[in-house]
C-alpha cells in the first residue's frame, strides 16, 4: 500500500547518511578536526536521519498490519457461526508500540493543551482514545487531573500510572547526560545513596604500618568528615510552539520528548561539570570540578598529551585513589581527534580510542557534545548521587521567559511573551543531587586544545 513512499523514504535517507559519511571522510583525509560548520551540517543529517527513521517505522508498521489483517470466520459458537452465516467479519485492534518517553510527552502536550481545565483535558484524551483504539493517555490524564489536584498545574506530580510513565522518561533521559553513562558499557558506576543519609567521606588517604607484638599501633593520617545528600531541585524550561502542542503527528510526540530530553539534560550536564558552579546551600550542589583540582596542557602532539595524562593522574596517586577505576570525560570533538591520530608508522596512536567512547590509555571514556573542550578525569567510587524516578510538569502561557541559560546574571538577555508569540513554556522538575565523597578524586584541563601536530608541543 505504501511500497513507493517507503523507497523513496529509503533513498532520502541512503542520501543523508552518505553526505555524513562525505563530510566525515573529508575531515579525516584533510588531518583536520571539524568545523563549526561540518558539526552544523552533521547534527542537520542526523536530525534528517532521525526524522526519515520515524516516518519509516510507522509506515513499514501500517504497511505490515494492512498484510497482517485478517478476518477469519469463527464458527465454533452460536453467535460467530450466525455472523459468518451473513458475511459479518471481526477486526482485531492493534495498540501500537511506542518508543520511551512518547507516552509522557503526549501526556504533557494533553495537559498543556487544555490550559488548567481537566474537563478538557479529558476530552482530549477521550478523543484521542476512539480515534487511536488506544486508552492509555486517557488513563493517564484521568489519574493526573484527580480531584486534589484539578486547580494545581503542576500535573505529574499528581500521577498513579503517571509514575510509570515519568520512568519511562527518566530511563529514556539519564542515558543522554553525562552522569546517567555511568555504569554503562563497562564504565564504572557512582555510588547512589538515599537523599538526607549521612554517609562518611575522606580528606586524606590512610596508611598501614607492620606492629610488633606488644607495641602499640600507629594512628593514620586519614581525615574523615560526613556528608549527606539533600533534596534539591533541578528545573529546565522548554519553549514549545501552539502548534507543536496541537499537532497528533507521531513526529510532533517525538519532537516534544526530544526537546524536554535536551533541556534537562543540557541543565544536568552543565551543572555537573562547570568547574565555576559553586554549592548553594539546600538549593543547588557544586559541580564535580569545583573542588578539583585543575591542570595545565602543556601541548597538542601525542607526547605532550600523554604528560597531560600523567599530570592529571597526579592527584589520585598523591591520595591513594587507586588509578584502575578512574574515567576519562571529553567533548566529541576531542574524542574524534584522539581516535584519528596515529604515529609516524600509520598505526593508531592510541588504540581503543573511538569517536563514540572506547578506551584511552587503558581508562573508559564518556563522550559528551555538552563537554566542550574540557578533558576530565574522575573517580567514580567517589561521586556520591541520589535522585528520584519522578519528573513533575508544570506549564504556562502567560508567562515572560528569559531566554538564558542563566536567567538570573544575563541582565541583556531577551525576554519573550508566551502569549504574544503562541507559546508555551514547558518547566519540569527533578530531584537530584551529587557531590564528592573523597578531595582529589576529580582533576581537569579546561580547554584542550589537541591537534595532528607533530612538531614540538607548544609551550
Amino acid at each position: 500500500m505504501f511500497t513507493k513512499h517507503i523507497k523513496g523514504l529509503e533513498a532520502a535517507k541512503k542520501k543523508a547518511q552518505d553526505e555524513k559519511a562525505a563530510i566525515l571522510q573529508k575531515s579525516a583525509d584533510e588531518g583536520m578536526s571539524l568545523s563549526e560548520q561540518d558539526v552544523a551540517e552533521l547534527q542537520e543529517l542526523d536530525d534528517t536521519i532521525k526524522s526519515l527513521d520515524v516516518d519509516l517505522r510507522y509506515y513499514r508498521a501500517a504497511s505490515t498490519e494492512d498484510k497482517d489483517t485478517a478476518t477469519p470466520v469463527e464458527g465454533n459458537t452460536e453467535k460467530s457461526g450466525h455472523n459468518s452465516r451473513q458475511g459479518q467479519t471481526s477486526v482485531r485492534v492493534i495498540t501500537p508500540e511506542l518508543e520511551k518517553g512518547v507516552m509522557f510527552a503526549r501526556l504533557v502536550k494533553t495537559l498543556a493543551r487544555a490550559k488548567g481545565s481537566a474537563s478538557d483535558a479529558i476530552i482530549f484524551a477521550e478523543n484521542d482514545a476512539k480515534k487511536t483504539n488506544d486508552n492509555r493517555l486517557l488513563n493517564l490524564v484521568k489519574a493526573a487531573v484527580a480531584p486534589a489536584t484539578t486547580q494545581n498545574t503542576e500535573w505529574a506530580g499528581a500521577l498513579t500510572e503517571g509514575k510509570e510513565a515519568s520512568k519511562e522518561f527518566i530511563e529514556l533521559l539519564l542515558p543522554e547526560t553525562i552522569l546517567g553513562k555511568f555504569g554503562t558499557n563497562g564504565i564504572p558506576s557512582l555510588r547512589e545513596i538515599p537523599f538526607n543519609v549521612l554517609v562518611p567521606g575522606q580528606s586524606l588517604g590512610g596508611s598501614a604500618t607492620w606492629v610488633g607484638e606488644g607495641k602499640a599501633a600507629s594512628v593514620t593520617t586519614a581525615g574523615f568528615f560526613n556528608t549527606k545528600l539533600d533534596r534539591m531541585k533541578l528545573s529546565a524550561i522548554s519553549v514549545l510552539t501552539e502548534e507543536m502542542i496541537l499537532d497528533s503527528s507521531p513526529a510532533a510526540d517525538i519532537l516534544v520528548r526530544d526537546t524536554l530530553i535536551a533541556a534537562i539534560s543540557s541543565r544536568i550536564d552543565k551543572d555537573f561539570i562547570d568547574p565555576t558552579k559553586t554549592e548553594s546551600a539546600r538549593l543547588s550542589p557544586a559541580s564535580i570540578t569545583n573542588k578539583g583540582v585543575a591542570i595545565e596542557s602543556v601541548g597538542n602532539n601525542s607526547a605532550a598529551i600523554k604528560r597531560d595524562a600523567v599530570a592529571m593522574h597526579a592527584p589520585f596517586i598523591k591520595a591513594n585513589i587507586p588509578t584502575d577505576r578512574l574515567v576519562w570525560l571529553m567533548g566529541s570533538s576531542t574524542a574524534l581527534t584522539l581516535s584519528l591520530m596515529t604515529t609516524q608508522s600509520g598505526a593508531p596512536a592510541f588504540p581503543g580510542m573511538t569517536p563514540g567512547g572506547g578506551f584511552f590509555l587503558g581508562k573508559p571514556v564518556i563522550v559528551s557534545s555538552n563537554i566542550g573542550k574540557m578533558l576530565i578525569l574522575a573517580d567514580a567510587a567517589s561521586i556520591l548521587i541520589a535522585k528520584d524516578d519522578d519528573i513533575s510538569v508544570k506549564y504556562s502561557q502567560e508567562a515572560n521567559i528569559k531566554m538564558s541559560s542563566d536567567p538570573e546574571n544575563d541582565s541583556g538577555a531577551e525576554s519573550v511573551s508566551m502569549f504574544q508569540n503562541d507559546m508555551v513554556a514547558i518547566k519540569t522538575d527533578q530531584y537530584i543531587n551529587w557531590s564528592l565523597a573523597r578531595s582529589g578524586s576529580v582533576s581537569y584541563i579546561k580547554e584542550v586544545n589537541w591537534t595532528f601536530d607533530d612538531g614540538e608541543p607548544g609551550k
